[in-house]
């Protein structure tokens, strides 16, 4: 009950924070960890510790031409390979990104950024 309050918490004052603007104007509307990349996958704390892999699913606001946006997961603080997404002309462009689960009781980050390296968002995720 603690750790989910904790992550409501986190997950509330994330969202609270001025949203930054890529140089072709993409922004970041919203995101989420889950155990799968479906719209309804589980997003709670039992069923992400259970999970084989993590997904982070997120929307970005594309009011310009196509882009690309980066994803860099970072796992204890060892940053892996950066991926690079597509985004399309869209209010609520929808993506999602995956990290293998390698253990319980782990650090996981997420950072978003354009193709220039500004950040878009980063979210953190830890697992007891």
């Amino acid at each position: 009950m603690k750790s989910s309050l904790f992550a409501s918490l986190v997950v509330s004052a994330s969202l609270l924070a001025p949203a930054a603007v890529c140089a072709d104007g993409v922004t970041f509307v919203r995101g989420a960890f889950a155990a799968g990349s479906e719209r309804d996958a589980a997003t709670d704390e039992p069923s992400l510790r259970a999970a084989r892999r993590i997904f982070y699913n997120f929307e970005l606001n594309n009011p310009g031409a196509p882009t690309t946006v980066n994803v860099r997961w970072t796992y204890d603080g060892r940053a892996l390979p950066p991926q690079s997404l597509d985004v399309g002309h869209s209010a609520h462009w929808r993506l999602w990104t995956i990290i293998p689960r390698r253990a319980v009781g782990h650090t996981i980050e997420v950072t978003i950024s354009d193709t220039a390296g500004a950040s878009l968002h980063t979210e953190r995720l830890e697992l007891r």
